[in-house]
């Protein structure tokens, strides 16, 4: 019995403590959430453009860091936001566009797929997709849908000390009056690697750990959400284009399944009911003359400013011409023989 009651003081306190510590970082919790940077929180930002948005791009961070809107719109004639985030789930993706549709009159939608994107698991994505991720959903009840759907026990230490770590540094950097989180709407959603100019670094850990996720294959579950993503983008009247954005030549010679990854998108989409092309602008003509490893990307996968400034405007140029078969090879083998 008394064993019990000592057990039972035990379980009070613990609660007591847990309590006392998440209502003092409360405060910095909110702090963080409330920034408004691109990169923490663009909520103020797609709020600002709500109505007026025809056409959403999508994907994960080398969509965010790879595609500008301010080049984009005014070679294609689009009100584009860049709706991309670091480590987005499939999930996430479709709350995402699930509220954003719901709000805008939506013609098209550019859905981003990496090797990564259909590969992906909870177990490997070290819980960094909800720390990034939830910031960005509208509503405390989509905010529980998507931990529900994504989200695991084991992640919640890691996102409690990223929120307040990041809060406190937040509220110092208001109290000194360096608070830099100001939000440059004309991004639309864009966030540039801003970087001095620099050699590419190679994480050979990382570059085995995207080979380990093509070899796992497609999971389940992300086929599912992607199939379901496009579906409610089509229903909503949007049209629907699946791209790749450039990777760095190290990288394409790297690994070489990508014929077979690509065949499997093309698969999907198709299933999808997606009618357009998958515009892999690895296979766009002239590319390796275009960029440069150590001048475009600061990584393996991810492009750099100068790099964005780029592809954007390759990008407009394919969307614009109605997905010209003549700007990009067939193949990965052909690109590979060609350039």
């Amino acid at each position: 019995m008394r064993g019990f009651k000592a057990l039972k003081k035990t379980l009070v306190s613990v609660v007591i403590f847990a309590a006392a510590v998440c209502l003092m970082s409360a405060p910095l919790i909110i702090c963080y959430l409330r920034g408004t940077t691109a990169a923490e929180n663009d909520i103020i930002a797609r709020d600002h453009y709500a109505g007026t948005i025809d056409t959403f791009i999508i994907g994960g961070s080398q969509v965010e860091y790879g595609l500008d809107p301010k080049i984009i719109d005014p070679a294609a004639g689009f009100s584009s936001y860049n709706m991309s985030c670091v480590w987005q789930s499939l999930y996430g993706e479709r709350i995402l566009a699930r509220q954003e549709l719901a709000r805008n009159p939506v013609k098209r939608v550019y859905i981003g797929v990496c090797l990564d994107t259909l590969t992906r698991t909870d177990d490997n994505d070290d819980g960094q997709g909800e720390i990034i991720m939830l910031p960005r959903i509208r509503g405390l009840g989509s905010k529980l849908d998507y931990m529900l759907h994504c989200g695991q026990l084991s992640d919640l230490p890691g996102m409690f000390y990223y929120y307040t770590h990041h809060g406190m540094i937040r509220l110092l950097n208001i109290i000194r009056g360096r608070d830099y989180s100001i939000l440059d709407f004309e991004n639309r959603g864009f966030v540039p690697y801003l970087l001095p100019d620099q050699d590419m670094t190679y994480d050979l850990g990382g570059e085995i750990s995207v080979r380990d996720y093509y070899e796992n294959g497609i999971t389940v579950e992300n086929r599912e959400n992607f199939l379901a993503l496009i579906r409610e983008c089509r229903e909503a009247g949007a049209e629907v284009v699946i791209f790749a954005t450039p990777l760095s030549q190290v990288f394409l010679e790297y690994f070489d399944g990508w014929d077979d990854y690509l065949d499997q998108v093309e698969e999907l989409a198709r299933e999808a009911g997606v009618t357009a092309p998958v515009l892999d602008f690895n296979l766009y003509k002239g590319r390796a003359q275009l960029f440069e490893d150590g001048e475009d990307f600061y990584n393996w996968n991810h492009l750099n400013y100068s790099g964005s400034q780029k592809f954007s405007k390759i990008f407009a140029e394919a969307v614009s011409d109605a997905y010209s078969g003549e700007m990009f090879y067939n193949s990965y083998a052909e690109m590979f023989e060609a350039e």
